[in-house]
């Protein structure tokens, strides 16, 4: 029930104050101090590790699982918020710490730093046309360099996943840090178009995205596709497009296997593009009349949270 309260008030928050500032690409001025997680909320077996980066103290909130004993490396999932979220409030919603204890793993959700009062990821290099002067990637390196020679992490197994805006930074560090990040998940997000023009993975990456037709802030369909809603924004790419990128990028099988499923009364449909290069997957499911939330489905008897796991975990770098 929380989880679903939450989602409800980050849609509809992101709903009303999204809108005007995707379509500026987020980066409507500069960035003047960190963001610390509003949440007051004690979230069960996590810590808050702050690191000075670029002169800005950021703030991860980790969790260690039980049955983590420090005797044999380990993979790490990175978890990022949406835009104008918190880690703590995401950690509720997207909350992978039942999964870490089965399957041993450390978790990591980082917080954003402000943008015009509110928390953000910025997905790109430094351009004429990114007005966010944050270096995310600067910051998720030494995040992972910190948690490595405090923790053993297997780093060729560190994975992320994010949100909508944190989506789009799952996408970034694909692209152009993609030596260090085995496989991406997106939920209801997408890529920026300077990331589609110009990215250029070292390496095949298997990706995963989950995405509803409905999506009101980051559309669905491309551009010709008849239907509703339909077009690419002049500042992102459509959900179609990302599958298309990655499909063509990783050189997968062009006609997926497909299947379908009723969650919950919605329907979902599975697309999955196999036999990519070094074996890498690219798998999406399209939540029909879905809109632009953290889903919480169930498909073969799996939730959203392990539909995901289960697929990034088996690719390594």
């Amino acid at each position: 029930m929380k989880g679903s309260i939450n989602r409800s008030i980050e849609a509809n928050f992101i709903k009303i104050v999204t809108i005007s500032l995707f379509c500026s690409q987020l980066w409507g001025c500069s960035v003047s101090r960190d963001s610390k997680n509003s949440s007051s909320i004690n979230i069960s077996g996590t810590t808050s590790l702050e690191l000075n980066h670029d002169g800005v103290f950021r703030e991860t909130l980790v969790y260690v699982p039980e049955s983590y004993e420090g005797t044999e490396n380990v993979p790490l999932l990175l978890n990022f918020h949406g835009y104008g979220g918190y880690a703590a409030d995401h950690l509720l919603t997207a909350d992978f710490r039942q999964i870490a204890e089965e399957q041993t793993f450390l978790l990591a959700y980082p917080q954003g730093s402000l943008l015009n009062g509110f928390p953000h990821w910025n997905p790109s290099p430094p351009s004429a046309t990114n007005k966010s002067t944050v270096d995310d990637f600067g910051f998720i390196a030494l995040l992972i360099d910190n948690l490595s020679a405090t923790y053993r992490i297997d780093e060729d197994r560190v994975y992320a996943v994010g949100y909508s805006n944190g989506a789009m930074l799952t996408f970034g560090l694909a692209c152009y840090w993609g030596g260090r990040i085995t496989a991406v998940g997106s939920v209801s997000g997408t890529m920026l178009t300077d990331i589609g023009d110009l990215c250029q993975p070292p390496q095949p990456t298997a990706v995963i995205t989950l995405h509803g037709t409905q999506d009101y802030i980051l559309p669905y369909y491309t551009a010709n596709n008849g239907a509703t809603p339909k077009g690419d924004s002049i500042n992102y790419v459509s959900a179609e497009g990302v599958i298309e990128y990655w499909v063509g990028f990783n050189q997968t099988q062009s006609s997926p296997t497909e299947a379908t499923t009723i969650s919950s009364g919605q329907t979902v449909h599975s697309f999955i593009y196999a036999e990519g290069q070094e074996g890498v997957e690219v798998r999406h499911y399209q939540v029909v009349g879905g809109e632009h939330i953290w889903f919480d489905l169930e498909v073969a008897g799996l939730g959203t949270n392990e539909l995901i796991w289960n697929f990034l975990s088996r690719f390594h770098l």
